[in-house]
């Protein structure tokens, strides 16, 4: 339905005036139903003028998928079917999670032509966005009323974790710059099944360690150097339980192990081992296969873009026993959680018992911030050193 702008609603108060005073004179009570007559044939007369634009259009362009944290453009386009100019005003509002969440504009579109706003935003919220049609008005020709325009784009958007530490790790890796990270690099030499190198026998190698073959084309005994085995499982494990709503600066818990997850599992699969998954809260929710494969990055980051915290407690023993289940071959297993409770740590510790049985099991915990800002502090009064303690 159609708006009246603050134009007519003028012509209608200059239009009522003689109407007050018709008990002066009947003079003024026929002028009144005049300027009725003409601002009702002038109201019929401009809904006409705006037939020939009535389906006008504003449509929202954005990207597929975005990263967290990285600005994307928001491209709003307004299309004119009718040969008279459209004077338009436009507000985009996007859901919660982006800033910034509402932009207007005001623009003028030629006839049987278009119009382009562009803004730029960022995503704070990782997953599936959802998100409203964008709205607008288009002013009658004689701006007498302002009528919808029909919105149209898509109604989601996938917002992908935050991948910059990835592209930092490959960059690093290509510059022989890893130590920048804090990642060594370091051949393991023992009792592995490959051989790192051949060398001379010295006293005290075992026998079993002998080359017999390199020893024969010697013609002195040779041993093997051996190493730790690579394309070796990674089973990345992901707590979505209720712990992992948490907020530290503006980020949950889980946005934060996604993230940590999505760049460790990179990095193994660039050291030639197969990374796994599995997300779970009160039951598992994401699980992928470990493969040593160039989409397998792709297929984790599938995985988990779109995980939300569950706000239920994880059964970790159910999910320990589900993950041998699962998982048969020995992995290291890295198991992002919070234990920020003391209960959380009781509860964890028979699922790690039983899960190292098989496997090597690595716990990754956050630290709290409040926590570690009071620690560094250093204490004036004895409150503060009791708090501290």
């Amino acid at each position: 339905m159609p708006r009246p702008t603050f134009r007519a609603v003028a012509v209608l108060a200059l239009a009522s005036l003689p109407a007050g005073l018709a008990f002066v004179s009947p003079v003024f009570g026929a002028v009144a139903l005049g300027l009725d007559a003409a601002l009702l044939l002038l109201w019929v007369l401009d809904a006409w003028l705006s037939l020939p634009a009535s389906g006008a259009v504003v449509r929202r362009e954005l990207p597929d998928r975005i990263p967290r944290k990285r600005p994307f453009d928001v491209v709003l386009t307004v299309f004119n079917p009718g040969r008279r100019p459209l004077r338009v005003r436009l507000a985009d509002r996007l859901s919660a999670g982006f800033e910034p969440r509402e932009a207007e504009a005001a623009l003028v579109v030629p006839g049987f032509g278009s119009a382009t706003v562009r803004r730029e935003a960022v995503a704070l919220v990782r997953g599936d966005r959802p998100l409203q049609p964008p709205a607008g008005e288009r002013e009658s020709p004689l701006g007498l009323a302002r009528w919808p325009l029909a919105g149209e784009g898509a109604s989601r958007l996938s917002v992908l974790p935050d991948l910059t530490p990835v592209a930092g790790f490959d960059a690093l890796l290509r510059q022989r710059r890893l130590q920048e990270m804090g990642i060594r690099s370091a051949r393991e030499r023992g009792e592995g099944t490959e051989v790192a190198s051949l060398r001379p026998y010295v006293y005290g190698d075992p026998y079993g360690g002998i080359d017999w073959k390199a020893t024969a084309r010697a013609a002195r005994p040779i041993s093997r150097e051996r190493r730790a085995e690579r394309r070796q499982n990674v089973v990345l494990l992901l707590d979505a339980g209720r712990r992992m709503a948490r907020e530290a600066d503006g980020q949950s818990r889980l946005d934060t192990a996604v993230e940590a997850a999505l760049l460790l599992g990179h990095a193994a699969l660039r050291a030639d081992d197969r990374v796994g998954l599995l997300a779970f809260a009160d039951k598992p929710l994401r699980t992928v296969a470990p493969l040593r494969s160039y989409t397998q990055a792709a297929a984790l980051a599938q995985a988990l873009y779109p995980l939300e915290p569950v706000l239920r407690e994880p059964p970790y023993g159910a999910i320990a026993a589900q993950v041998m289940a699962r998982f048969p071959r020995r992995s290291l297993l890295v198991l992002f959680t919070d234990v920020a409770e003391p209960t959380s740590i009781d509860a964890l510790v028979g699922p790690v018992r039983f899960l190292g049985r098989r496997h090597l099991l690595l716990c990754v915990v956050f630290k709290e911030p409040a926590i570690e800002a009071a620690l560094r502090r250093p204490p004036r009064e004895d409150a503060e050193l009791y708090r501290a303690g």
